[in-house]
């Protein structure tokens, strides 16, 4: 069995979005219009991708994508990468296949300038990427508060979310914060994103004088009766921990009086004493469940492996 790792082409694309399928038990159908909107975006033109294919037969058994995805530190726009859908096949598992399609790209990026690559890998590719020389950051931390136990017996919908929580994405907020390495909220990379959302997105902001700190949340509905809004994006311009945690008083008082949401939920990095400390003492409880994040330097940046420096929440992941 003899297997080349080769950069994607367009006729390939009907084999990769099989195998994404398959991965991930889509239905392909669907699937078409997000791969449209996700890989083939304008905004992506400089994105890489790689598959390994079967020799003998032609047969697409692996893919993975780096994509366009900026971070800011220090008032300045880092090219960084994100690491998406490193896929083999099960039944082409335990050949390498993972490691030389992450190679493949690596040596494709080297006619791009580049600073870092993120990923936020589930546990079946942790291992692989650390193999692969990417270094573990952080995990970042799943938190939870009760809201209503009865929400169930109350009417929910868009509309009614929306009244309660009415703005949009407001972009650019982040660019006096400079302090930490944050996810772009530039309006181009701001838009690419919302083309290809499966899920309808809530902002909602607080203001005192030129502070501003805005929520980005979207409603998940597990087992049926449990409501559940994510904390998944939070944009300020201020480090003012008292203005931060008066931020989230008003969000969760606006959620109590939905009366339809079981629990808020929310993804933080344990090294952000200010933040952790924040929701603690709002009534917020950590819970298991973990979301990695491993990183790749590229340009021998001193503090990037230093994870008090970043600001991460669930829209640092490519499926937020």
């Amino acid at each position: 069995m003899e297997i080349e790792t080769l950069v994607y082409t367009h006729e390939n694309r009907e084999q990769v979005m099989d195998l994404i399928c398959q991965e991930y038990n889509r239905d392909k159908s669907k699937y078409a219009k997000f791969f449209e909107n996700f890989y083939e975006h304008e905004y992506q033109k400089d994105a890489i991708k790689t598959v390994a294919i079967e020799k003998s037969s032609g047969k697409v058994v692996g893919f993975f994508a780096l994509f366009t995805w900026p971070y800011f530190y220090e008032g300045k726009k880092l090219y960084s990468y994100k690491g998406v859908n490193a896929i083999v096949d099960p039944n082409y598992r335990g050949k390498g296949i993972f490691n030389n399609i992450l190679n493949l790209a690596d040596e494709t990026l080297k006619n791009k300038e580049a600073d870092f690559l993120i990923a936020t890998p589930l546990d079946a590719a942790f291992y692989g990427f650390l193999k692969n020389g990417w270094k573990h950051l952080i995990d970042l931390d799943w938190n939870i508060k009760n809201i209503n136990p009865m929400a169930f017996l109350h009417s929910l919908s868009t509309k009614k979310i929306k009244q309660f929580i009415p703005e949009e994405k407001t972009p650019n907020i982040i660019n006096l914060l400079k302090n930490n390495f944050q996810l772009s909220d530039e309006p181009d990379f701001v838009q690419w994103r919302k083309n290809f959302y499966r899920t309808e997105k809530f902002y909602i902001s607080y203001k005192k004088g030129e502070k501003t700190i805005q929520f980005g949340l979207k409603l998940n509905v597990r087992k049926k009766i449990i409501r559940e809004l994510i904390i998944g994006e939070i944009s300020t311009n201020s480090d003012d921990s008292q203005f931060i945690k008066e931020g989230f008083e008003m969000l969760l008082k606006k959620v109590k009086q939905l009366k339809s949401i079981t629990i808020v939920s929310i993804a933080v990095n344990p090294k952000n004493k200010r933040m952790v400390d924040n929701i603690s003492n709002l009534g917020f409880r950590l819970i298991k469940n973990k979301i990695h994040i491993v990183v790749k330097d590229l340009s021998e940046n001193n503090t990037l492996m230093n994870p008090e420096k970043w600001t991460l929440f669930r829209a640092d992941l490519d499926s937020w």
